[in-house]
Formats: C-alpha cells, sequence, structure tokens
C-alpha cells in the first residue's frame, strides 16, 4: 500500500442530502489516520469542469474545495482529482449529458500545479474511463481523456472502469480491453 485515502470527495456535496463532510469532521479523521500509520495520505476532489455541475458539488461558500484539501495535507501527501469530463446532470426526471470545458485538460494541470506550490503531489484519483450514460463515451475518448493528463503534473492516473471494460469484452466488444492495454504500454514507453 502506497497511500492511504481519507474519504471520497469529502467537501464535495453529494447524495441524496447533497450534503459535504464539515471540514473539522474531516480534519479529525485525518488526526487519526495520522496518528496510527506514516504513509502518505490523500484527500480527493470532484472535478466536472462544467461550471453548473461543479457549483453544484461545492459547499458554502462555494469556493473550490481542492485549496482546502491542500490545507489538511503535509509534504509527500497527494490532492486526488476525480474527473469525469462527460456525465450525466439534472434534477429528478431532467437529465442530460453533460460536457466538461474544453479547457477541462489545462484547468486541471493548473490544480496539480497548486499542489506542487504547496509541497504535495497531484494524483487522479479517478479519470473516467467508462460510459456514464448511454453513448456517452467510448474506448476512444478513454485515451484521449488519459493523453489530456498523463504526465503533465499528476504522479499518477488511475483509470475508472474496469468492470465496464471487461463487461463490454464478455459481450463481444474487446476495444475498451485493448484501449486500456494500448495505453499501459504508451505509458510504459514514457
Amino acid at each position: 500500500m502506497v497511500a492511504w485515502q481519507v474519504e471520497n470527495e469529502p467537501l464535495n456535496r453529494a447524495g441524496l442530502g447533497r450534503r459535504a463532510i464539515p471540514f473539522e469532521m474531516l480534519a479529525a479523521e485525518v488526526a487519526v489516520v495520522r496518528s496510527v500509520d506514516t504513509r502518505p495520505l490523500v484527500l480527493t476532489s470532484f472535478r466536472h469542469f462544467n461550471r453548473a455541475v461543479d457549483w453544484a458539488s461545492r459547499p458554502w461558500p462555494w469556493t473550490p474545495v481542492e485549496g482546502r484539501l491542500l490545507r489538511l495535507l503535509r509534504e509527500g501527501d497527494a490532492l486526488g482529482l476525480d474527473i469525469y469530463p462527460r456525465m450525466p446532470w439534472g434534477r429528478g426526471r431532467r437529465r442530460r449529458q453533460s460536457a466538461a470545458r474544453a479547457r477541462w485538460a489545462e484547468e486541471a494541470k493548473a490544480i496539480a500545479a497548486k499542489a506542487s506550490a504547496a509541497g504535495q503531489r497531484a494524483w487522479i484519483i479517478e479519470l473516467q474511463a467508462e460510459p456514464w450514460g448511454a453513448g456517452s463515451l467510448g474506448s476512444a475518448d478513454l485515451a484521449s481523456f488519459y493523453r489530456a493528463v498523463a504526465g503533465d503534473g499528476f504522479d499518477r492516473v488511475l483509470l475508472w472502469g474496469a468492470e465496464h471494460w471487461l463487461w463490454r469484452q464478455g459481450r463481444g466488444d474487446p476495444s475498451w480491453v485493448r484501449q486500456v492495454e494500448a495505453l499501459l504500454e504508451e505509458a510504459s514507453n514514457r
């Protein structure tokens, strides 16, 4: 094990109640983990890079959560991002596909630069690598998302979607698994 992730997107509002974990509670959880183990910590933030969705997930006073998370991290820890460039969004039955801004990768890299300036690493804990909603993402999109951020300020890029790749392969579509294999080969040649 390399690091402890304390909560998942703790300061982003989510779930049925649209609530975030209070900062003071997160700080107490971080202290408990640090008291029992010396390995680095990872604190994560969700980003869609779409103004409406990102604002809806932020806690009051509606500021980006990454700065608050950085205050809890020490040198050698990591700020994690969960990045979903294409996802459904809406209220109740009113749903639509939402896409990230065209400059989403540059914005993600700017967050990584802030973490680096604060003495922390930046990791992508979840990079969308499966559809979130019918037709929202194909296997070629997975590669373009990865290439948009890999190696530019992020020490690690973890893909989210392995169960989908295997499900598709089991139904006669090996394109997802092949795409991931090609990306692994590409990454090993860097």
